[in-house]
């Protein structure tokens, strides 16, 4: 995929974006949850280019991205009955620190940090973790 990608863009640029608009009908079938399905499979696949191929940095540089694009995770019934058994004023920050607890997340993005002041995963503010995220994409 890689040894073709130039060639499938190259052409895109020739061919299809300069008739997108002249085109009696148009689809577009991306999904934007597909990102998050497939994420797993594409970093899996990314991680299989061998150092020595000419396409490794490339591998590199879509995983870098690709690790920021949140996951989705499901709760189970323990971290329900979990969150009813440590004391928070609010059920759903309860809930919230279990499912962090379990899952080892880095933060927990709020904008109520205060709430979350006695809980083992760091709480931080989306504006900082946007700030996270552009210091970390420019490394």
């Amino acid at each position: 995929t890689f040894y073709l990608w130039e060639t499938v863009r190259e052409n895109e640029e020739k061919s299809i974006f300069p008739n997108k608009d002249v085109c009696k009908i148009q689809l577009d079938s991306f999904m934007p949850y597909e990102l998050f399905l497939m994420k797993k499979y594409a970093i899996e696949t990314l991680s299989e280019v061998a150092p020595e191929s000419q396409y490794y940095e490339y591998a590199q540089a879509l995983i870098k991205k690709l690790s920021l694009i949140f996951n989705i995770v499901d709760l189970t019934v323990c971290d329900l009955l979990k969150a009813t058994e440590i004391e928070y004023s609010d059920y759903e920050d309860a809930l919230q620190c279990v499912e962090a607890s379990r899952l080892k997340l880095d933060y927990i993005i709020t904008r109520n940090t205060k709430d979350f002041i006695h809980n083992n995963v760091r709480a931080i503010t989306p504006q900082n973790f946007i700030e996270n995220i552009i210091a970390v994409s420019k490394n």
